[in-house]
């Protein structure tokens, strides 16, 4: 049953803020990443990052106590409680702002496998966010009513996977050759050449790039940068991060601090030195 306490796997505590991914059911554990809840007691300072960056994964947010606000871009949104979001696949980092005693639950969806329960392609929500009614219509403000309505935090996460749960068995088919191609390129952290990879899958570079861009969110040379550049920002707060380490993914260092800087708006190094928490909470446990 969905309703059955499932359970946490992991607790993350930083400076006032709570961080925990929880056991996901066994008929979703191939398609999704990640579930945590995140509470926080006290309002994120002002001399924080609070930079999320992007890493080739749609999100579903449901603010379950207070609000947030997020910007990404020139876009800003304020999310308030009880409503539930969908963050498409964005090739530029955003900012999130949380109000002193908030909760939310996250799921992030595997790479390969968001398109499994959503109808519409998923190049129409890039670089965007849109609230879960807009999208799904009346099963998504019904989710979000009865999420208001369970008191419990783990029954809450209970019933996101149940809706979940129902999503999938809804959805299109499963696309073999988009799955393909999207593990090849994790697996090859992105550095591999698309050409290459339509001439192992045995499709031109325009199917691919078609069917890639409708089942992932972004057109695959958006996506293979977004892999490669997560495989540096994952290490960047490391102890043992060494910046040239990585240069390999890159023609050289001036490549590299470019790519950085129009991911995030900031240079590698301005990025050292700052704070961010939002990083060390959301990347945990990857």
């Amino acid at each position: 049953m969905f309703y059955e306490r499932i359970g946490y796997k992991m607790t993350l505590k930083v400076a006032g803020f709570s961080f925990q991914t929880h056991l996901i059911h066994q008929r979703l554990k191939p398609f999704i990443k990640k579930i945590w809840t995140f509470e926080n007691t006290e309002k994120m300072p002002d001399s924080h990052l609070n930079l999320i960056a992007p890493n080739g994964e749609i999100k579903m947010i449901i603010s379950y106590r207070k609000g947030m606000r997020s910007t990404i871009g020139n876009t800003i949104r304020d999310h308030q409680e009880n409503r539930c979001f969908i963050i498409g696949l964005h090739t530029t980092s955003g900012t999130m702002d949380w109000e002193a005693n908030y909760g939310s639950i996250g799921i992030e969806f595997q790479p390969f496998a968001a398109y499994r329960f959503f109808k519409f392609p998923l190049i129409e929500i890039k670089n965007n966010i849109y609230n879960i009614s807009d999208l799904l219509n009346r099963s998504g403000a019904e989710l979000e009513e009865q999420i208001a309505e369970i008191e419990a935090v783990s029954g809450k996460v209970a019933f996101v996977q149940k809706f979940l749960a129902m999503q999938l068995r809804v959805s299109a088919a499963a696309d073999s050759v988009v799955e393909f191609a999207v593990n090849r390129i994790i697996s090859a952290s992105g550095l591999i050449r698309f050409a290459a990879l339509s001439d192992e899958i045995g499709y031109s570079t325009r199917q691919l790039n078609r069917r890639f861009t409708e089942v992932v969110g972004l057109n695959p040379k958006e996506f293979t940068n977004i892999i490669r550049f997560d495989r540096i920002f994952r290490n960047m707060k490391t102890e043992d991060f060494v910046e040239n380490e990585f240069y390999d993914s890159y023609y050289d260092q001036s490549h590299f601090v470019k790519h950085f800087k129009s991911v995030t708006g900031i240079t590698p190094k301005k990025y050292l030195k700052s704070t961010n928490v939002a990083a060390a909470i959301f990347y945990s446990g990857r």
